[in-house]
């Protein structure tokens, strides 16, 4: 087959995206997820975080392979790598372990691709000026444009597990309403100062990452009303409140939440809701389309 394997290194997770181009669209092939959180926060690395994503790596080649031999490999890393001192040298260290090159992207660069990659959606009509976010483990990515060109965007040093690690003492247990409101305020004020550009008007809030994709899932599990894959912001408030009120197993059984992202869901919840006040949005809509489709696409030259 021709394809692009893309691979997505983040702080929490390690993903990957078997794809092809198809008319400005992606075809996906497969899709898998490694639950390996390689963020020790404030900057820092797990220890062995180059075997951790090597390991990864060499696992989703190999299964890639399954479906055919010709296609090519894209990985790029996020905040987690991009934050450490140790990135460089981490990221030399995987293609030595496994034969991946890893490119740390910047945060603009994470930015256009997550967008590029959001804009293929079928459900998302690109041809309104449309805004759009990418809130991960370490950082939170917003961009503004139309028709699938990026306008204004900004990169933001925020993200669930930063949160969660600077804030909560046991990640795992209730949030309390003062930590809650702690970690909203610092959200904000990050938001504040990296939106430093008057808002460009837009019609469209679309959303990516596994924050939003646990906000989506717990408003099925609850039942709440309105298509699924859009959020009000009522009701993000109230999944905020719900998820804050119990400990990391309660949010797993009530709420739908991965076992991964049981500790970091108050956090990701609030600074979605200081988000989407901050841009003046009523609703989210989700979209799967993410950083890995924007590699497809623009390692297939946008064409398909």
């Amino acid at each position: 087959m021709d394809g692009i394997l893309a691979i997505d290194i983040g702080s929490n997770t390690i993903k990957c995206l078997l794809g092809r181009a198809r008319g400005g669209e992606v075809e996906r092939v497969f899709e898998r997820t490694a639950q390996a959180r390689i963020s020790a926060g404030r900057g820092r690395l797990v220890a062995g975080a180059a075997e951790i994503i090597s390991e990864a790596a060499a696992a989703f080649e190999a299964e890639a392979r399954g479906f055919g031999e010709n296609f090519s490999t894209v990985a790029v890393a996020t905040s987690a790598i991009r934050d450490s001192p140790q990135g460089p040298q981490v990221a030399a260290e995987v293609f030595r372990r496994c034969g991946v090159r890893v490119q740390i992207l910047d945060g603009r660069s994470e930015a256009r691709l997550s967008f590029l990659g959001a804009m293929s959606d079928p459900l998302i009509d690109s041809s309104l000026p449309c805004a759009y976010f990418d809130l991960g483990g370490g950082s939170l990515e917003v961009v503004f444009g139309r028709g699938g060109e990026v306008g204004r965007s900004a990169s933001m040093p925020i993200g669930a597990v930063n949160l969660a690690r600077e804030f909560l003492k046991d990640p795992r247990a209730p949030v309390s309403e003062r930590d809650a409101r702690a970690i909203e305020e610092r959200a904000r004020a990050a938001i504040d100062a990296g939106l430093d550009f008057p808002i460009p008007d837009f019609k469209i809030l679309a959303g990516a990452g596994g924050a939003v994709a646990a906000a989506r899932f717990a408003k099925k599990a609850l039942g709440l009303g309105g298509e699924e894959n859009r959020i009000s912001l009522s009701q993000m408030r109230g999944l905020l409140g719900g998820v804050c009120a119990l400990g990391a197993e309660a949010r797993k059984r009530e709420y739908g939440v991965e076992e991964g992202r049981t500790d970091i869901v108050p956090a990701a919840f609030a600074c979605i809701c200081a988000l989407m006040e901050k841009l003046g949005a009523r609703e989210i809509v989700h979209t799967f389309c993410n950083l890995r489709c924007g590699l497809v696409l623009s390692s297939s030259g946008g064409r398909g």
